[in-house]
């Protein structure tokens, strides 16, 4: 069945004002994430004043924190992606959990604070995301994200057969057109980025270790790391979760996104990913622009300002056209109750 001309355009207007708010919030916040990680290890605690020369292994920084807090259990270790960035771990504490901030080279400690104290940057990426409002804010956002698709097929169906004479409807069709698809995409991918915890755990669950019979012959984590170290020497470790959500499994993942889950009791192989091994892994790398290497900040850049130019082409024509018409309806509306005023004046006159 082919939809009315007539209907497309409709939908594709009130569509479009219904996510001009939340489609602005989005894509303006998602300008400055772009360059998040020059914003995040541009100060302390996560950046360094000078380079470290020679960094410590993962299974010494381990030690090091298990030493110096032996009282706290570790639950994950994200390990620095340069030389100028520190080590974190995550750990909890006697109340809550906590991130202790590690210098690579030496291994001391620089800073400890909670888990749940956001800065500017993190609230920034809740905002993008939508969780300031909470759950429904996330939906609604996500929700945004879809609806971007239905946009663009709506536009192809009126593309060709409604022509913009104003400039900012040209605009609007002409970069509709031709990075329409891509921002679908594009944005589709950020929703599906909201739930990626629920997706991973519905679609590509973690395995399941064997229940711990003798609890005193789990391994240690240095052992399980150098392990890993010998199965996947490909690329290097980026992160370790060291208490993973299920019992008795450790996972290591790496810089190229390949990830191996080990049995804390044996370090048996419960399983290997390589990477972009299943369509979930690819939802970040394109969103993100990691897919597109050195053309990863041009291509953010375009996509979203593309985005905010395509909101505002298509509201202004309809916000100008609602004051024109103002200006014609409003004098001549004023007019009829002026005659209506003053006809029931003269009947109250005569009575």
């Amino acid at each position: 069945m082919r939809l009315s001309l007539a209907f497309c355009y409709r939908l594709h207007r009130r569509l479009g004002l219904l996510l001009i708010v939340p489609l602005l919030a989005i894509s303006g916040s998602g300008l400055v994430l772009i360059f998040f990680d020059q914003l995040r290890y541009s100060a302390e605690p996560y950046a360094l004043d000078e380079p470290v020369q020679t960094a410590l292994p993962p299974i010494e920084l381990i030690e090091t924190i298990q030493r110096t807090k032996p009282d706290m259990r570790l639950i994950r270790l994200y390990l620095p992606s340069s030389n100028r960035q520190t080590a974190r771990v995550l750990v909890q504490g006697d109340h809550e959990k906590l991130f202790a901030f590690l210098h690579p080279g030496t291994g001391k400690i620089i800073r400890i604070r909670a888990a749940s104290e956001k800065d500017w940057l993190d609230k920034l990426y809740q905002f993008h995301q939508g969780k300031w409002l909470g759950t429904i804010g996330q939906f609604l956002f996500s929700l945004c994200g879809g609806a971007v698709f239905l946009l663009w097929l709506f536009g192809l169906r009126l593309y060709k057969a409604i022509s913009g004479k104003k400039k900012s409807m040209c605009y609007h069709r002409r970069i509709g057109f031709t990075l329409g698809g891509f921002l679908a995409a594009f944005t589709l991918c950020g929703a599906l980025l909201n739930y990626a915890a629920p997706l991973q755990r519905w679609l590509k669950p973690a395995p399941d270790a064997p229940l711990f019979t003798r609890p005193q012959t789990v391994l240690s984590i240095q052992e399980l790391l150098a392990i890993a170290k010998n199965i996947y020497p490909a690329s290097s470790l980026e992160r370790v979760y060291i208490d993973h959500p299920t019992q008795g499994v450790v996972m290591a993942r790496y810089q190229d996104s390949g990830r191996i889950y080990l049995d804390r009791q044996n370090g048996q192989i419960l399983q290997l990913e390589k990477p972009l091994s299943h369509w979930l892994d690819w939802l970040y790398p394109l969103h993100s622009g990691r897919m597109f290497d050195i053309f990863r900040y041009p291509v953010l850049l375009l996509f979203g300002l593309s985005l905010l130019v395509l909101a505002l082409s298509g509201v202004i024509p309809i916000w100008r056209r609602r004051q024109t018409s103002n200006r014609v309806y409003l004098p001549a509306l004023r007019q009829k109750i002026n005659i209506d005023n003053r006809r029931t004046l003269k009947k109250r006159r005569f009575r």
